[in-house]
């Protein structure tokens, strides 16, 4: 089904979706991640894994390009794309096409509600911290149900030209706030040259899981590729691709650099916890961000609410023609607020940012971003590749998804011992009390974050 040309965008604004997408709380992790890694594992880390997640974003593209003749669509998706290239693949992978749909569609939803679940706790963490310079302590609990409601009015706009509203607003502030943390972060870096260069490997590890997470906006390429008035400028020197990951990693590498220069290894898990606690112009910084980030929450809410809502009506209930229309209405805001509600609960379950930031990223972000585009471009070009193209092939895309499942099952194990240690060691004032930022405390050292 093709998008009608109203739709469609320029090459500006496709630009301006890749760009958005992928900024958000893994930005502000990022002073963090350098502390965690070091200036030489960080220094190197982070331009590496920017080149390979914008060459596996063009291994996606390549592949959707190639075979949208062979199935007549301009508006084919992520989930459709891995299904569509197991179909002329090998014929032992024509049978797992299904699967591989049905895998996408999972590794989606899995890695949108884990960004909504960080959302929320980098939310608690911030309001939790203004409040604390009135010496306003409220229990985390509290903090989480003022924040339900709110989250679920907004989880109930049905309609992307809607949310659009909401993007734009969370795009104004988040431009503004960024603007005022480098020049706060620039302003004083007197103790750079006492910053380590190494970390232990197992910091790199979780740094790895909260490197992916940052490039979170892997899920929205195919779409905006598909509406794209101009597709063919997608890829190429100066494409939307290259030009989108260049500026993420010019952002990305200031925020840390200037943010671990500044602050050393008392980066917080988000750099805004950082910012001056008595200033009431830096508290104003924290709430543009968090309303930023509120309002942020819906737009990566859709994508999970839509591939489980589609499901439900074809599997769970029941097609009546003669049944009013509201009621199906009313049966998708029953699952949009028990989705809410599974985020929170979630949130809720492990309140440490850093640690499900870190076990997101290496769970879904490397799925998607790094060992699911090599295997898509294997299946799409297997069959009408041979010789050293081939072998070429298959020593770049093997390479790429070897690397990415060793990081991403080193990352999970050691994010998920370190989430287990934390929950089980955790004394009951550390998760309630929240005078103070759950993020980094005395018994938990800041350890997952970017590269």
């Amino acid at each position: 089904m093709k998008s009608s040309s109203k739709d469609r965008t320029n090459f500006g604004q496709s630009l301006m979706h890749l760009i958005k997408c992928n900024l958000g709380t893994g930005l502000l992790a990022m002073p963090a991640a350098f502390a965690n890694c070091g200036l030489i594992y960080a220094f190197i880390g982070l331009p590496v894994l920017a080149i390979i997640a914008t060459y596996c974003v063009h291994l996606l593209i390549k592949s959707a390009q190639y075979l949208e003749s062979k199935i007549d669509s301009d508006n084919i998706e992520y989930a459709e794309l891995a299904k569509s290239s197991f179909k002329v693949g090998p014929s032992w992978m024509r049978r797992c096409s299904g699967f591989m749909c049905k895998m996408v569609d999972a590794t989606l939803i899995i890695s949108q509600m884990g960004i909504c679940c960080v959302y929320l706790v980098f939310i608690v963490d911030n309001v939790s911290k203004v409040l604390s310079t009135y010496n306003i302590h409220l229990p985390q609990m509290v903090l989480f149900g003022a924040a339900l409601p709110v989250t679920l009015l907004l989880s109930y706009i049905r309609t992307l030209k809607k949310l659009s509203i909401a993007s734009a607003c969370a795009n104004v502030l988040q431009v503004i706030g960024i603007l005022i943390i480098l020049e706060f972060l620039v302003r004083d870096l007197n103790h750079a040259h006492k910053r380590d260069h190494t970390q232990p490997l197992d910091k790199v590890a979780l740094g790895f899981g909260s490197a992916m997470f940052a490039f979170e906006g892997i899920s929205v390429v195919m779409p905006v590729y598909t509406r794209m008035k101009q597709p063919d400028r997608m890829r190429g020197l100066f494409g939307a691709i290259n030009l989108s990951y260049f500026i993420l990693f010019c952002l990305y590498f200031s925020m840390g650099a200037f943010g671990y220069l500044r602050f050393g290894n008392d980066a917080q898990g988000s750099i805004t916890l950082n910012l001056p606690a008595n200033s009431d112009f830096y508290n104003v910084v924290r709430i543009m961000f968090t309303m930023s980030i509120l309002l942020t929450y819906p737009l990566q809410f859709y994508v999970p609410n839509e591939i489980i809502w589609n499901w439900a009506k074809e599997n769970l209930i029941e097609h009546d023609e003669k049944s009013p229309p509201k009621k199906m209405v009313y049966y998708e805001y029953y699952c949009r607020t028990i989705l809410v509600l599974i985020t929170f609960i979630l949130a809720v379950s492990v309140p440490e940012l850093e640690l499900l930031m870190g076990l997101v990223g290496s769970i879904s972000g490397t799925m998607l971003s790094i060992i699911l585009p090599p295997i898509i471009h294997l299946a799409a070009y297997w069959e009408n590749t041979t010789g050293q193209a081939k072998l070429f092939m298959c020593i770049i895309d093997f390479s790429l998804i070897i690397a990415g499942v060793v990081a991403a099952s080193t990352g999970s194990f050691v994010s998920l011992d370190k989430i287990v240690h934390t929950f089980f060691e955790s004394t009951p004032h550390h998760h309630q009390t929240v005078g103070s930022s759950t993020m980094t405390t005395s018994a938990m050292p800041a350890s997952t974050s970017t590269f």
